[in-house]
Formats: structure tokens, C-alpha cells, sequence
């Protein structure tokens, strides 16, 4: 094979079809169940959630995703924080990454 000459192009164009699992009429239908529990604070009469500073240093938050419907694809959550609380890691069962944005540092996102 000879490589393009001057003023030619040696643009190939391809038709490749992906393998989605998102039922006959190619579009995804997901159904994302979301829960959270924030291990170790005390519920307060109000429903409200308190943590004494002095006395934990450390939020854990359990964060369950499932997926009841059909395939979705390139899911993130996002977790806002306050701009004073530092954000130290994730322990995950499942591959999941999670870190501070370099634009936002109150944004944590989180992928697969």
C-alpha cells in the first residue's frame, strides 16, 4: 500500500456497532436505586443528623447505588461537602473511585 500523495486524503471511514444489552429499541432505560446512611451520628428529635466535632473527627457515609432497570452507562455520583471538611477516601466492595474535583474542592465525584 502507498501512502497518500500531496493534496489527497487517507481518511478511512468505518460504521461500528456497539453492543449496549438496552432492549430492542436501543435506548437505555435505567432504574438507579439510591441510598445513603451516615454510620455513627445520632438522629436528633428533628430528623436532623448532629456530629460533635470535638468528639468525631471522622463522617462515614454508606452510599448504595443499584440498578434496577436496563444498562446505564458512565454513572457518576456526586457528594457536596463543605469547604472547610476534608475528604480522606473511599473503602469500596466494587471498583468504585471517588475524589475531589480540582475546579471544585465541595464537589467529590464518584465512577466505576
Amino acid at each position: 500500500t502507498e501512502g497518500a500523495k500531496e493534496g489527497e486524503s487517507n481518511a478511512v471511514s468505518v460504521d461500528a456497532e456497539f453492543v449496549m444489552e438496552c432492549g430492542d429499541d436501543n435506548k437505555c432505560l435505567s432504574n438507579l436505586q439510591f441510598s445513603v446512611q451516615l454510620k455513627d451520628l445520632i438522629l436528633n428529635p428533628d430528623g436532623i443528623y448532629e456530629m460533635v466535632i470535638r468528639e468525631q473527627n471522622h463522617l462515614h457515609i454508606i452510599m448504595t447505588v443499584s440498578n434496577e432497570g436496563e444498562a446505564a452507562y458512565l454513572t457518576r455520583i456526586y457528594v457536596q461537602k463543605p469547604s472547610n471538611v476534608t475528604y480522606l477516601g473511599t473503602d469500596s466492595q466494587d471498583s468504585v473511585s471517588c475524589q475531589s474535583l480540582t475546579d471544585d474542592s465541595t464537589l467529590i465525584v464518584c465512577d466505576q
